[in-house]
């Protein structure tokens, strides 16, 4: 964090703009407390819509902004001055010289044209590859697309893919001309085919959950050189758990002759970072669920922590629910403290607690 704040600054004197990405907004959060003066913005979910006429519990992704219509509280002669709060902190990131936002975001926008800047800083970079190829994902009901094999590659499929636009759009342009609501599903729909479109040509996974379809990309040297881009002259990506160089060449697109490598040491004494090996069951999406397999997990924990009495201690989890699980197992639940940013705020404040989190590792 500290290294790509005083990377923006520098940037900054130099009358340069920045955008630093991090993985989680309970990241962004955190660069906003280092430096209150940065600019951070987040989705339409994340904001309560402020029209008198909202229906309680209306965000900026459900209100009618979304849907066609013009709202007089989006808009003002400074970004500062915008009424709606989703509105006013997406203009002034924009506007600012150092941003802080999150990539499922930072990628909705970049298409839109906001948020160029001189340089990219991507926190916690290795996660790029998957975010690029996440946020290029497209998924559309079986029943709406046509039948025959589902490749992308297949003509098919890409010319009713632009047929379907096309009466979307004109759908769409009947509700503007109305001045009616545009409804989600349409509008949904919009951007899932816009996604698929752009897929033409490319080597593409198609799967299936229920009676939905996904089409994901299946390299992200696909898409990643264009986005990259058009967001920033230089991009930064900075991790401490990221691969060598030749794979982010690959993996990006790039020219070797392009990329630069900086490894720098841990800062840590080797004594103070070891790495103990105890195997105790093989771990998988079914396994973690079965009782014998959680209460061996458990009973391990425990004895790591009987080994540290008085001292905190971070256990990570893959999900929330392995995490409850384990707290309601463990002899030492009343020290056990699960959850997210709030759960962090708490184990920081505590004597000897125990932070089992999905998020621990960030």
């Amino acid at each position: 964090t500290l290294i790509a704040l005083a990377a923006a600054r520098v940037a900054a004197e130099s009358g340069l703009t920045t955008t630093i990405l991090t993985h989680r907004i309970q990241l962004q959060a955190q660069y906003t407390e280092y430096q209150p003066a940065i600019a951070s913005a987040t989705g339409r979910q994340n904001h309560p819509c402020v029209r008198d006429d909202a229906a309680p519990g209306t965000t900026a992704a459900n209100a009618i902004c979304t849907e066609g219509l013009d709202c007089e509280l989006a808009t003002a002669y400074l970004p500062s001055d915008i009424p709606c709060p989703y509105y006013r902190q997406r203009e002034v990131a924009n506007a600012s010289k150092v941003r802080v936002l999150n990539y499922a975001y930072w990628l909705r926008q970049i298409p839109l044209n906001r948020f160029r800047a001189s340089l990219l800083i991507c926190d916690e970079g290795h996660q790029l590859d998957d975010e690029v190829l996440r946020g290029s994902t497209a998924e559309l009901e079986v029943d709406a697309t046509p039948r025959g094999p589902l490749l992308i590659q297949n003509p098919q499929l890409i010319t009713w893919a632009r047929s379907r636009q096309l009466e979307a759009r004109t759908e769409e342009a009947k509700y503007l001309q109305q001045r009616r609501r545009i409804p989600g599903h349409l509008r949904q729909l919009l951007a899932n085919l816009e996604r698929v479109l752009a897929l033409e040509g490319k080597l593409t996974i198609v799967g299936q959950r229920g009676k939905v379809l996904t089409f994901s990309p299946a390299l992200p040297e696909q898409f990643a050189p264009s986005i990259l881009a058009q967001a920033a002259s230089k991009v930064v990506l900075m991790s401490a758990s990221i691969f060598g160089p030749r794979y982010w060449v690959e993996a990006l697109g790039f020219a070797e002759s392009d990329v630069e490598f900086i490894d720098v040491p841990s800062t840590f004494p080797a004594e103070r970072r070891k790495i103990y090996y105890l195997p105790v069951a093989r771990m998988n999406n079914s396994s973690q669920r079965d009782p014998e397999i959680l209460a061996a997990i458990t009973d391990k924990i425990d004895w790591i922590i009987e080994q540290y009495q008085g001292r905190k201690g971070i256990v990570h989890c893959v999900s929330y629910w392995l995490g409850n699980a384990i707290k309601e197992r463990s002899r030492f639940a009343d020290r056990m403290i699960v959850g997210g940013a709030s759960a962090l705020e708490e184990f920081l404040r505590s004597k000897d607690g125990v932070y089992v989190s999905p998020t621990a590792i960030e």
